[in-house]
């Protein structure tokens, strides 16, 4: 039989709304009372009826996660850093409801009404941005006022907040050495022109190829939905067309994917026949051959991030309550050989739980430092 409220005041011999203070965590118990009441918690196995005291207090302790993609890896790391912040919050405690929309607009805009619908407190939102699901967020926000927090996309003129990496300074250093090895004809997989993170990291490419003054004409910028498939699509029709790339920049990992794919279809070597780099390709980059020469940054400090601000916006802090406050990701640049460099050693040195390996001096790039 499940334990009460009222079992566990007689075992305690405690009045009702003691425990209730208890399981509460109010202050001014007195310390013997408490332990009292917890011993007689632990022997009964009582659990609070969490539903009972959300509708007492008119709160749902909720947080909602709205992800479009859930099986990219970069988004289950997300929700891995935004659920350890939230579970590190003592009191209140409170719970994190995702949903993936499957880059579906019609379902991120009922998305935003399941939402409503489940009265959560804050909304962390990795969006589309096709403009109907802005207008619905809009609505959320504004007429609701519900705080929400985007990852990686502006989303209009309304208060919110954003986390990113640093998605310009990132593609220009990614970019930049790139070009030291001397590349002119360069194919660059971006994602949709809706999603601003998009439009930012083609945005440093050009940055870096304008001051190398490469030819606009030599530089191919192709848009797909940040997929497998999608990198390995454009990348054969580049390889299948006349003065196919010499070097392909990818936007993320999974486009990454479909290119490498494609050029093995075709027997190519990299970095041998045309080299290939990539924007957070971290997490799979160090266990190909060769290395891949990507960007790495910390995807769990991202949902952290975004946690901690919608949490604070929930909490009465000022996080959400201006127009865009946006919070920046550091990125570091990871030397490969997949860019025609030579690594000293396949020996690595950590970054977080990451693998750096060294790049050897002299041979193009920007070297890590010396292993230790």
């Amino acid at each position: 039989m499940v334990a009460t409220l009222k079992d566990v005041a007689r075992a305690a011999g405690v009045s009702v709304s003691t425990v209730s203070r208890v399981v509460r965590d109010a202050a001014y118990i007195d310390a013997s009372t408490r332990q009292r009441v917890l011993d007689a918690i632990q022997a009964l196995q009582y659990r609070p009826n969490s539903v009972a005291r959300r509708l007492k207090y008119g709160r749902t302790y909720t947080i909602g996660f709205i992800i479009h993609d859930i099986s990219n890896p970069f988004y289950g790391h997300v929700v891995i850093g935004a659920e350890r912040h939230i579970s590190s919050i003592e009191s209140p405690e409170f719970d994190l409801f995702v949903l993936n929309t499957g880059r579906d607009s019609k379902k991120e805009k009922h998305a935003a009404e399941v939402m409503l619908d489940r009265r959560v407190e804050g909304i962390i939102l990795a969006s589309t941005a096709a403009p109907e699901c802005l207008e619905a967020f809009r609505e959320v926000a504004v007429q609701h006022g519900i705080p929400l927090v985007s990852i990686d996309n502006y989303l209009g003129g309304f208060e919110y907040a954003i986390v990113s990496a640093d998605n310009h300074l990132g593609a220009y250093q990614l970019m930049r050495h790139l070009l030291q090895h001397g590349h002119s004809r360069i194919g660059i997989l971006s994602g949709p022109d809706a999603e601003s993170h998009a439009r930012e990291r083609v945005e440093g490419c050009r940055k870096a190829l304008q001051e190398a003054g490469s030819s606009p004409e030599e530089i191919r910028v192709a848009t797909g939905n940040w997929s497998v498939e999608d990198g390995y699509r454009i990348s054969r029709e580049w390889l299948e067309g006349e003065r196919p790339p010499t070097a392909i920049f990818s936007g993320n990992n999974l486009m990454c994917m479909g290119a490498l794919y494609a050029l093995q279809e075709r027997g190519l070597h990299v970095p041998r026949d045309i080299a290939v780099v990539s924007f957070d390709g971290v997490e799979f980059g160090t266990f190909l051959r060769p290395v891949l020469t990507t960007l790495w940054y910390d995807w769990e400090r991202i949902g952290e991030e975004a946690a901690r601000l919608v949490l604070e916006a929930v909490s009465g802090g000022n996080s959400c309550d201006q127009p865009v406050r946006q919070v920046r990701v550091p990125v570091q640049l990871v030397i490969g050989e997949s860019c025609g460099c030579r690594l000293a050693s396949r020996r690595g040195r950590g970054v977080g739980n990451k693998v750096l390996h060294q790049h050897e001096e002299g041979k193009g790039g920007v070297p890590l430092g010396e292993d230790n």
